[in-house]
């Protein structure tokens, strides 16, 4: 289950900067993601990456659970969202 953040409880959506989102990319899949050019084309190719978060010259904003329950149709809560989207990953992943 993913973390739960301050800015998420607060239903204010959490950024993350180019520089460490570059560091995290770096470190987890050995390329540097840490500008919107970079950033952009895997935004694009990816729709899921639409339903998690945004980009600006800021950074990446990471949608919250409100902001991703009140996008869905049939009652859904952030919960069965998060949920749905782990199992999603795990099957691309084991796929």
């Amino acid at each position: 289950m993913a973390k739960k953040n301050a800015a998420d409880s607060r239903g204010n959506p959490e950024i993350i900067s180019w520089r460490a989102l570059g560091n995290e990319t770096q470190n987890a899949i050995g390329q540097r993601i840490d500008s919107v050019d970079k950033f952009a084309p895997r935004f694009d190719a990816n729709p899921s990456f639409k339903e998690i978060c945004s980009f600006d010259p800021q950074g990446v904003k990471l949608k919250t659970s409100k902001e991703t329950a009140s996008q869905q149709s049939g009652g859904e809560t952030g919960k069965s969202t998060v949920s749905q989207m782990a199992k999603k990953a795990t099957a691309k992943r084991i796929g």
